[in-house]
């Protein structure tokens, strides 16, 4: 399953190093080059906290790593 996320690229890039490259849910290191994430693991990093569906809007306070 494709999720696509409404974030920009700078949107997701400031989350990413904003959360240090650490999944919020799993607790996961996200920088390949350290060993966290494989080159097939998902690109898109960025989710929202609050549910695009549910009203949560694509800002970087409402999105995490």
């Amino acid at each position: 399953m494709t999720r696509e996320s409404n974030f920009s690229d700078l949107q997701k890039a400031a989350i990413f190093v904003r959360d240090r490259a650490t999944c919020a849910y799993s607790g996961r290191n996200l920088w390949i080059l350290d060993g966290g994430a494989t080159p097939k693991f998902p690109a898109d990093w960025a989710d929202h906290i609050v549910p695009v569906s549910k009203g949560g809007l694509s800002t970087l306070e409402n999105g995490v790593c």
